[in-house]
């Protein structure tokens, strides 16, 4: 009867495929990291490296795009069981490094290790910060060795005083059940184990260890070909009244236990970073200014300073680069009636904006939280809705048009909390219609740019502020259902808006 499941044995890794270490400084670290990855594993004695002659574009790598097609036809190369690709990225904060394994069985990216903002430039710094991230995707590992041998209770295990062990160290024999990934980077997130037995270790060379069976969950459970992880229990020591005790609930008992734990303090846990998207809430004022150029009546304007807005924009990540971006914004408010004889005296108006396009995020430092530059492009619509007046003062307009749009934002300085940037629409296409008609449209123009500023409050929540200009212009002529015609109609609008972004 075997105990090895099927999750486990995706996991036995015997031979590691390393591909060309990548970076953005024309392949000065490249030959030296490469080396570095090799001799990691060759000294360690667990997994056999082989250089994989497989070559990589600086799209790919080590990111997750390397797709599991590239990663099975690699490893059916050098008929190894996992792919291990990294790269270097030299930016203005520092140093990148990045690493990620790829398992042969399902092709996808397994675990993934980044070190940031290396300060130091020399090549063997850099070959000592690579050293410490293989050893912390080695140790992410749900297993770490295997069963050799067994002879009765006796028992042959590969791992070794190299690997940290010594002389009465336990160690867990597993096996593991389940594997949970990540829904989108398909990275793993926990895992889910049973517990075989135990191995104590009665002699310790440098890659191999003799050891004897102090308990197994059923004779004859640990096999050969079993997976092992060091001993993992967390250990408690006895209080002075015999009874069991954390550390923790020994020095909570004291009184100056808050200087270790804090008031009412809480078990800390990791925060899973933003992986799906952006939504922003904000609200503020808004200027408004519509001018016309009538025949008889001359240059009339309708016009607020204080119009109360709301907004609304989400964004649903692709991927680290592409998105999709949904937006709205509404204004209501009351004019004055401009036009001689025109009734009513007051206009109730409304101003909104709706948009959806698709980008592009080019990040210039590789970091997604860095400064970066968004391309877009997009439909939009700009509607003004007025009520009726006699004669005809205002109508109903939609200006609409396809866009190419420009975004940058750049933290003010390394560890700073404030980032503050820009953006640009460019019309591609202008249209405009209305309810009534103010003659022949021609020369439609539409002008939109804008500055923003964020406070990183924390990784979830941004305080944003944004300051929006935007600029409407058409000619008429022609036919038109006004009393008094009118040559040229302008809307001028100004937004200062304030809100949170959450990203999730």
């Amino acid at each position: 009867m075997t105990y090895l499941s099927d999750v486990d044995r995706s996991l036995v890794i015997e031979k590691i495929s390393i591909l060309p270490f990548i970076d953005n400084v024309g392949q000065v670290y490249s030959k030296t990291l490469t080396q570095t990855e090799f001799d990691f594993f060759d000294k360690g004695h667990q997994w056999l490296p082989v250089l994989s002659k497989s070559l990589v574009s600086e799209s790919q790598g080590a990111s997750e795009s390397l797709s599991p097609e590239d990663v099975k036809k690699i490893s059916a190369v050098d008929n190894s069981q996992a792919v291990l690709a990294g790269r270097l990225w030299k930016g203005p904060r520092g140093i990148q490094l990045r690493l990620v394994l790829y398992l042969t069985s399902d092709g996808q990216p397994f675990l993934i290790e980044t070190n940031d903002n290396i300060r130091e430039f020399a090549t063997e710094e850099i070959a000592k910060e690579l050293s410490k991230s293989l050893v912390n995707i080695y140790q992410k590992l749900p297993v770490q060795g295997r069963i050799l041998s067994r002879r009765g209770n006796e028992i042959t295990v590969s791992l070794g005083t190299y690997h940290g062990l010594k002389i009465s160290d336990l160690i867990n024999v597993i096996q593991i059940v389940s594997i949970e990934r990540h829904p989108k980077n398909k990275f793993m997130l926990s895992h889910q184990k049973v517990l075989l037995g135990q191995i104590k270790i009665l002699k310790a060379d440098e890659f191999l260890s003799f050891a004897q069976v102090t308990m197994e969950k059923e004779p004859g459970v640990i096999q050969v070909g079993a997976n092992t992880k060091p001993d993992e229990f967390i250990k408690y020591g006895l209080a002075e009244d015999g009874t069991m005790n954390t550390l923790r609930e020994r020095i909570g008992a004291r009184a100056d236990s808050d200087v270790s734990f804090g008031h009412k303090p809480e078990e800390w846990q990791p925060k899973q970073p933003p992986q799906f998207g952006r939504f922003q809430l904000a609200a503020g004022l808004l200027q408004y200014n519509q001018n016309l150029a009538m025949q008889s009546a001359g240059s009339l304007s309708a016009s607020t300073s204080l119009g109360p807005t709301i907004a609304l924009d989400g964004e649903a990540w692709l991927n680290q680069e592409w998105y999709v971006d949904l937006g709205f914004r509404q204004s209501a408010f009351t004019v004055s009636n401009a036009f001689s004889g025109s009734t009513p005296g007051q206009l109730n108006m409304s101003v909104s904006e709706y948009h959806v396009a698709g980008g592009y995020n080019y990040l210039i430092e590789n970091d997604f939280w860095g400064p970066k530059l968004q391309f877009t492009l997009g439909i939009s619509q700009f509607a003004v809705r007025s009520d009726e007046s006699t004669p005809l003062f205002l109508t109903n307009m939609n200006y609409g048009g396809m866009y190419l749009g420009f975004r940058g934002g750049f933290p003010l300085g390394q560890e700073s909390s404030y980032d503050l940037g820009f953006q640009f629409k460019y019309y591609l296409t202008n249209s405009l219609t209305e309810n009534k008609s103010s003659g022949n449209p021609s020369g439609v123009k539409t002008t939109n740019f804008g500055f923003f500023g964020s406070y990183k409050t924390n990784r979830g929540y941004n305080i944003i502020g944004e300051l929006n200009f935007e600029y409407f212009t058409s000619s008429f002529s022609g036919t038109t259902n006004r009393t008094d015609p009118v040559s040229s109609i302008s809307h001028k609008v100004t937004s200062l808006l304030a809100g949170i972004e959450y990203f999730f």
